[in-house]
Formats: C-alpha cells, structure tokens, sequence
C-alpha cells in the first residue's frame, strides 16, 4: 500500500510539473515592398504649393499648398496649410474634415476608427490665425515634427496604402515634406516611416 501512495504522489506531481510552452505573441504582418521618395525637406509655404505622385504614374497624386483666407466675421486673416488629393487618390479625414497624425511605425490600413477614406478631399492640417492684436497657430499639424499622413492611392489591382512624412515649421510659416512611401502590394498594410 505504501509504495502504491508514493507512486501515486509521485506521478501526480509529475504530471502537474509539466512545462508548458510560452505564449509567444505573433509578430504583426511583414511590411509589403514599399516605393520610397526622398523628398529633400521640400518647403510649402505662401506661393509655394508642392504636388506629388507617389506612385510613379507620371499623374499628380497628392498637393501641398497654402490658401489664405480672410474671416470679416471672426475680423481674423487665416494662413491654411492644406493637402489635397485627386481622383482615385484618397485621405484619412473625420467629419471635422482632420486627419490624424500617424507616429512612427504605426499601420496604414483599410480601416482607421473615426476616420474614413475619402477621395478628392481637401484637409487643413494647420492654421495660422493672424488677428488685429496677436498671431497664433491651431489645427492638428501645427506642432508635427516629423509625423506621418495616411494616403492611399486606387488602381485596378486594388488599394495602395503609403504615407507623407511631415513637419510644421511654425516660427517660418512652412511645411516641410521629407519624404514618401507607398506599398508596391495592392490591400496590405504598411506601417509609417518604414
């Protein structure tokens, strides 16, 4: 009887001693093959508007430029920094007509909560307010420092995701555009920056 008990305990604490394997979380999607576009810290600002094909068509995708405004409401002049796309080119924007400001490594996709992709859409990223006794900045953009937009681009294969790399340089009134990218993979997901 005592060497049933100990056999006994001595396989239930082997069989409750087995290790089990470590959760090992999945690692996200590869980054598809990108088309990468140096843009040389390219300035827009009053005069200056910048237009891009990010995926090599030989068409303009996306524009950059500066529209001013004036309110007789508010009594304000309005310095717009504005981005804009063209048919079948599409942005991330809310319903307050914003788009986000993407950190590093994060996913360009199909679906963003609170924004939808619109085509022929126009965005204020940042403002520059210029009233009868002081200046100052508003919009989403206004602090950017080398922060990313969401683009996508239509084609028949399917939906092409990229993004702009972009800064506000407040104290020059520009925006400065440093690079591009765009997936070379119809429907995949890429992540900003990379």
């Amino acid at each position: 009887m005592k060497n049933t008990t100990l056999f006994l305990i001595a396989a239930l604490l082997f069989v409750s001693c087995k290790k089990e394997k470590a959760l090992v979380p999945t690692p996200p999607p590869a980054q598809p093959q990108m088309r990468h576009m140096p843009l040389n810290d390219i300035a827009v600002h009053t005069g200056r508007a910048r237009s891009l094909d990010v995926d090599g068509d030989g068409t303009t995708d996306f524009a950059f430029y500066v529209q001013l405004v004036g309110d007789p409401v508010l009594q304000i002049d309005k310095m717009q920094f504005c981005v804009g796309s063209g048919v079948k080119r599409n942005l991330l924007v809310n319903d307050a007509n914003e788009t986000p400001l993407l950190q590093p490594n994060d996913e360009v996709k199909a679906a963003h909560a609170g924004f939808n992709w619109w085509e022929v859409s126009e965005s204020v990223l940042a403002e520059k307010r210029i009233g009868w006794t002081e200046t100052w900045w508003d919009g989403l953009w206004k602090n950017a420092k080398h922060r990313f937009l969401a683009v996508q681009v239509q084609k028949p294969e399917g939906l092409y995701h990229g993004w702009v790399e972009l800064s506000m340089d407040t104290s020059n009134s520009k925006l400065i555009l440093h690079r591009a990218a765009i997936a070379k993979q119809a429907g995949r997901a890429v992540r900003a920056g990379i």
